[in-house]
Protein backbone atom coordinates (compact mmCIF):
# COMPACT_ATOMS: atom_id res chain seq x y z
CA UNK A 1 0.00 0.00 0.00
CA UNK A 2 2.48 1.70 0.69
CA UNK A 3 4.70 1.31 -2.65
CA UNK A 4 1.42 2.66 -4.34
CA UNK A 5 0.81 5.70 -2.22
CA UNK A 6 4.49 6.72 -3.05
CA UNK A 7 3.56 6.16 -6.85
CA UNK A 8 0.31 8.04 -6.67
CA UNK A 9 2.31 10.94 -5.24
CA UNK A 10 4.59 10.73 -8.44
CA UNK A 11 2.04 10.41 -11.16
CA UNK A 12 0.20 13.71 -9.15
CA UNK A 13 3.84 15.59 -9.56
CA UNK A 14 4.28 14.67 -13.27
CA UNK A 15 0.78 15.65 -14.36
CA UNK A 16 1.91 19.83 -14.76
CA UNK A 17 4.98 18.57 -16.87
CA UNK A 18 2.73 16.71 -19.27
CA UNK A 19 0.43 19.09 -19.15
CA UNK A 20 2.58 21.59 -19.91
CA UNK A 21 4.53 19.50 -22.56
CA UNK A 22 1.04 18.51 -23.83
CA UNK A 23 -0.20 22.63 -24.44
CA UNK A 24 3.61 23.16 -25.94
CA UNK A 25 3.08 20.25 -28.55
CA UNK A 26 -0.29 21.58 -29.38
CA UNK A 27 1.18 24.97 -29.90
CA UNK A 28 3.89 24.03 -32.12
CA UNK A 29 1.79 22.10 -33.91
CA UNK A 30 -0.78 24.77 -34.41
CA UNK A 31 1.49 27.55 -35.68
CA UNK A 32 3.47 25.12 -38.12
CA UNK A 33 0.95 24.23 -39.82
CA UNK A 34 -0.38 27.77 -40.10
CA UNK A 35 2.73 28.64 -41.49
CA UNK A 36 2.55 25.99 -44.49
CA UNK A 37 -1.01 27.22 -45.35
CA UNK A 38 -0.13 30.61 -45.60
CA UNK A 39 3.03 29.84 -47.47
CA UNK A 40 1.14 28.27 -50.04
CA UNK A 41 -1.51 31.25 -49.63
CA UNK A 42 1.06 33.81 -50.69
CA UNK A 43 2.47 31.72 -53.60
CA UNK A 44 -1.31 31.92 -54.81
CA UNK A 45 -1.17 35.06 -54.65
CA UNK A 46 2.33 36.24 -55.99
CA UNK A 47 1.21 33.95 -58.79
CA UNK A 48 -1.90 35.38 -59.29
CA UNK A 49 -0.38 39.35 -58.93
CA UNK A 50 2.29 37.72 -61.82
CA UNK A 51 -0.64 37.16 -64.13
CA UNK A 52 -2.00 40.19 -63.73
CA UNK A 53 0.69 42.46 -64.37
CA UNK A 54 1.03 40.05 -67.66
CA UNK A 55 -2.50 40.90 -68.74
CA UNK A 56 -2.12 44.08 -68.30
CA UNK A 57 1.29 44.28 -70.10
CA UNK A 58 -0.34 42.34 -72.84
CA UNK A 59 -3.02 44.55 -73.48
CA UNK A 60 -1.06 47.58 -73.28
CA UNK A 61 1.48 46.37 -75.95
CA UNK A 62 -1.45 45.52 -77.99
CA UNK A 63 -3.55 48.81 -77.97
CA UNK A 64 -3.77 50.12 -80.99
CA UNK A 65 -2.50 53.67 -79.31
CA UNK A 66 0.55 51.87 -78.47
CA UNK A 67 3.68 52.48 -80.41
CA UNK A 68 6.85 50.00 -80.26
CA UNK A 69 10.40 50.98 -80.72
CA UNK A 70 13.28 49.06 -80.65
CA UNK A 71 16.40 50.00 -77.97
CA UNK A 72 19.41 50.36 -80.34
CA UNK A 73 22.73 49.03 -78.45
CA UNK A 74 25.89 51.92 -78.66
CA UNK A 75 28.37 49.18 -78.37
CA UNK A 76 27.42 46.47 -81.09
CA UNK A 77 29.70 43.65 -79.72
CA UNK A 78 27.15 43.58 -76.27
CA UNK A 79 24.18 40.94 -77.06
CA UNK A 80 21.56 43.94 -75.64
CA UNK A 81 18.23 44.06 -77.30
CA UNK A 82 14.43 44.66 -76.55
CA UNK A 83 12.08 47.44 -77.09
CA UNK A 84 10.03 50.14 -75.45
CA UNK A 85 5.98 50.43 -76.21
CA UNK A 86 4.81 53.87 -75.43
CA UNK A 87 1.26 55.20 -75.23
CA UNK A 88 0.38 59.13 -75.53
CA UNK A 89 -2.77 58.31 -75.27
CA UNK A 90 -3.02 56.53 -71.53
CA UNK A 91 0.93 58.48 -70.92
CA UNK A 92 2.39 54.71 -69.87
CA UNK A 93 5.50 52.97 -71.07
CA UNK A 94 7.04 49.76 -71.01
CA UNK A 95 10.75 49.01 -71.19
CA UNK A 96 11.96 45.62 -71.65
CA UNK A 97 15.81 45.14 -72.23
CA UNK A 98 17.93 41.80 -72.29
CA UNK A 99 21.49 41.03 -72.37
CA UNK A 100 22.75 43.52 -69.47
CA UNK A 101 26.00 43.32 -68.24
CA UNK A 102 26.00 42.43 -64.32
CA UNK A 103 27.72 45.65 -62.49
CA UNK A 104 29.72 46.05 -59.08
CA UNK A 105 28.96 48.87 -57.22
CA UNK A 106 26.46 50.30 -59.69
CA UNK A 107 23.39 50.97 -61.58
CA UNK A 108 22.24 51.20 -64.52
CA UNK A 109 20.12 54.55 -64.79
CA UNK A 110 17.51 55.02 -67.76
CA UNK A 111 17.55 58.51 -68.77
CA UNK A 112 14.19 60.21 -70.56
CA UNK A 113 15.32 62.84 -72.22
CA UNK A 114 12.54 65.69 -73.19
CA UNK A 115 12.27 67.80 -76.71
CA UNK A 116 12.72 70.69 -74.53
CA UNK A 117 16.31 69.19 -73.24
CA UNK A 118 14.82 68.81 -69.59
CA UNK A 119 15.54 65.49 -68.12
CA UNK A 120 13.97 62.53 -65.82
CA UNK A 121 15.90 59.85 -64.86
CA UNK A 122 15.62 56.44 -63.12
CA UNK A 123 17.61 53.28 -62.02
CA UNK A 124 16.75 50.00 -63.81
CA UNK A 125 16.38 47.15 -61.86
CA UNK A 126 18.58 44.41 -63.34
CA UNK A 127 17.70 40.92 -62.72
CA UNK A 128 19.49 37.90 -64.50
CA UNK A 129 20.59 40.49 -67.05
CA UNK A 130 16.88 41.42 -67.97
CA UNK A 131 14.95 44.63 -66.88
CA UNK A 132 11.25 45.79 -67.27
CA UNK A 133 9.59 48.82 -66.19
CA UNK A 134 6.65 50.09 -66.92
CA UNK A 135 6.21 53.89 -66.16
CA UNK A 136 2.63 55.50 -65.56
CA UNK A 137 1.57 59.25 -66.18
CA UNK A 138 4.63 60.06 -68.09
CA UNK A 139 4.37 62.97 -70.91
CA UNK A 140 4.91 60.34 -74.11
CA UNK A 141 4.62 62.79 -76.82
CA UNK A 142 7.24 65.17 -75.72
CA UNK A 143 10.34 62.33 -75.46
CA UNK A 144 13.00 62.94 -77.40
CA UNK A 145 15.60 60.30 -76.93
CA UNK A 146 15.85 57.81 -74.22
CA UNK A 147 19.28 56.15 -73.10
CA UNK A 148 20.85 54.50 -70.55
CA UNK A 149 24.06 54.37 -68.56
CA UNK A 150 26.03 52.57 -66.35
CA UNK A 151 26.15 54.93 -63.45
CA UNK A 152 27.80 54.77 -59.76
CA UNK A 153 25.51 52.81 -57.14
CA UNK A 154 22.31 54.76 -56.27
CA UNK A 155 22.88 56.62 -59.61
CA UNK A 156 23.69 60.00 -60.43
CA UNK A 157 21.63 63.61 -61.13
CA UNK A 158 23.72 63.92 -64.75
CA UNK A 159 25.29 61.18 -66.84
CA UNK A 160 28.53 60.17 -65.83
CA UNK A 161 29.11 56.57 -66.91
CA UNK A 162 29.23 55.18 -70.26
CA UNK A 163 25.87 55.02 -72.52
CA UNK A 164 24.52 50.85 -73.47
CA UNK A 165 21.44 51.62 -75.35
CA UNK A 166 19.29 54.31 -76.47
CA UNK A 167 15.83 54.31 -77.83
CA UNK A 168 15.54 58.23 -80.75
CA UNK A 169 12.01 59.36 -80.97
Amino acid sequence: IENLQNRSKQINRLKPSILFTSIALIIIIFFTTTNLFSEKTNEKYFATEQQNADFVEKNFQENQHTQQLPIIPVNNQNEINGNVWVNVITKEMLLQVKGLEQVTNQDHQLWIIYKDDTFDYEILPIVNGETKIFIEDINVEEFKLLKASIEPKGGSRNQTGREIFFVDF
